[in-house]
């Protein structure tokens, strides 16, 4: 579900209904071409995954809803209603909110609507003579959003309680897939850091001066979140 206000004036919009409402249209037989179009359009310029699972699916969906030749332009609906929904609903998932709270708040229901879209039996029908392994696709973009979960539970205030090994290979990963986040965790990393060197060196130097004095200490990162600072 995806979460009510933010910083990019759409708070008035119920992207859940959007999102529905797309789905369903995509299920007609009008809609079916156009289902085709999007899904690619989201696996080409939308980072919702990341561009390593986009680049695997992309490989996955073979020639699906590739545009005609010298067309640059995505191809929408005749029936300006549904091009304008297309269009704005492409603009929600394409932006990525600049509040970390929103933007990891809004980004599982975005991949939960490509999850869907590949889904759509309809459109799994209608291209069936491309031999799509549609359950490979699916699992693919679910891993990622298991992923993503995961990174945002167990980095929620502190980076640390990821293991480092894991953290440096997943950070990459969700530096495109939730931007805002990912930076401010890594303002946040940078104050611990911090902190735990300003530490080492007063017990080095058997100072009886706090590190917090020198150097923002665990205190002072956790009141800087609370403050909404980082």
């Amino acid at each position: 579900m995806f979460a009510q206000g933010d910083d990019l004036h759409t708070a008035h919009i119920d992207w859940d209904q959007r999102a529905g409402e797309l789905l369903s249209y995509f299920r007609t037989p009008a809609g079916v071409p156009f289902a085709a179009f999007f899904l690619r359009e989201i696996l080409e310029h939308y980072t919702i995954l990341g561009r390593d699972a986009n680049d695997a699916l992309l490989v996955a969906v073979k020639t699906l809803g590739q545009r005609p030749p010298n067309q640059t332009a995505w191809p929408r609906p005749n029936d300006e209603y549904w091009a304008e929904r297309i269009r704005s609903f492409g603009g929600f998932l394409y932006a990525s909110n600049p509040e970390p709270y929103f933007e990891q708040q809004h980004i599982g229901p975005k991949q939960t609507f490509a999850y869907d879209l590949l889904g759509l039996h309809q459109l799994q029908n209608a291209y069936a003579n491309l031999g799509i392994n549609w359950t490979r696709c699916r699992n693919l973009v679910q891993g990622r959003a298991e992923l993503t979960s995961r990174y945002i539970e167990a980095t929620d205030m502190d980076l640390t309680r990821m293991p480092a090994p894991v953290r440096a290979a997943t950070e990459p990963i969700m530096q495109e897939v939730i931007p805002h986040r990912s930076r401010r965790d890594q303002r946040r990393a940078e104050m611990a850091e911090s902190a735990r060197a300003a530490n080492e060196r007063a017990a080095s130097q058997g100072s009886s001066i706090p590190a917090q004095t020198n150097a923002p200490g665990w205190n002072t990162v956790r009141r800087h979140v609370q403050d909404g600072g980082l």
